[in-house]
């Protein structure tokens, strides 16, 4: 399945005059959205989608034939499903079923049949298993208005790095203090532990591997420079606006979501590498030895921890 478009440019067309014309309940769930393609999926009998989440919300309706979908919020991704991150070809994607093992308690369970549809909002985890005979489902999808907010904020460098100025020291630094104080405060120093913990978990061993990054704490430990006075009370000013950006621009849910994509790509700054393993590579070797304050951290004397 996919864009209807490039199924059938006539299907498409009624597709899309159907599809809006009664996709008024989508606008409700999510004011402000931009429209995106619809999407057409035939799916054989007993066939199955693997747990994943997109980015953007989805009125789903199934045409032919019978669909279960089972769904769990966006909070189960990382320990129940292992979902690959953002830099992954499979990115979205679970690793691994948490529906299926258990791990994972649905949030919703329905079966559905020609005529029923399911909104599934942003973030959320799902998956769709075929019935009996082959069935037939359209897909009414919407960007939130937080993934245009976000693409805008992340492509604007004078944005992203608020606490760069003319005289601040260390960049390094500065960004270091940013990055932490924003995260705790949005997130409260647990969130934050859990925050940068779950970005280092999403690169285990096989991911890693399958991205071309070096081991965990394979290389050199980098340096974690503190941030001078001046530096460091910027940083906690723009991280203290930051906060309040994200609050009032993200609903809950999807802050939590956007957050890690956020830091992601605010400290791919700190790095001089172009080739992106090489890049994301100092990023979690900064995020290990500098933002990552637990027992598996380094320790005063700069050691890795056990």
């Amino acid at each position: 399945g996919g864009d209807a478009a490039a199924i059938s440019v006539h299907l498409a067309a009624d597709i899309d005059r159907a599809a809006w014309k009664h996709a008024a309940f989508l606008w409700l769930q999510e004011p402000g959205g931009t429209p995106r393609a619809p999407g057409l999926w035939a799916g054989g009998p007993s066939s199955a989608s693997f747990p994943h989440f997109d980015l953007f919300s989805n009125l789903y309706t199934v045409l032919a034939g019978s669909k279960e979908v089972v769904l769990a919020p966006p909070s189960t991704a990382a320990a129940g499903f292992r979902v690959h991150p953002a830099t992954h070809p499979r990115a979205r994607q679970a690793r691994v079923d948490g529906f299926a093992s258990g791990a994972v308690p649905a949030t919703l369970r329905a079966t559905l049949r020609a005529g029923d549809a399911v909104f599934i909002p942003s973030g959320w985890i799902h998956r769709f298993t075929v019935g009996a005979d082959a069935a037939l489902a359209v897909a009414t999808t919407a960007n939130p208005p937080e993934f245009k907010y976000f693409d805008a904020w992340v492509r604007d460098s004078r944005r992203t790095t608020p606490y760069a100025t003319a005289e601040t020291k260390d960049f390094v630094a500065s960004t270091r203090a940013f990055a932490g104080a924003l995260v705790v405060e949005l997130l409260g120093p647990d969130g934050a532990a859990a925050l940068w913990r779950e970005f280092l978990d999403a690169y285990a061993p096989e991911t890693r591997a399958e991205v071309g990054l070096p081991p965990r704490r394979s290389r050199p430990v980098p340096p974690c420079p503190e941030a001078g006075a001046d530096d460091a009370a910027r940083a906690a000013d723009a991280a203290v606006a930051a906060a309040a950006e994200f609050r009032r621009a993200f609903r809950p849910e999807l802050l939590r979501l956007y957050l890690p994509l956020f830091v992601g790509n605010l400290l791919t700054k700190i790095s001089r590498q172009r080739a992106m393993a090489s890049l994301f590579a100092d990023v979690l070797d900064f995020v290990d030895a500098c933002l990552l304050e637990d027992e598996d951290a380094l320790d005063a004397n700069g050691d890795r921890g056990s």
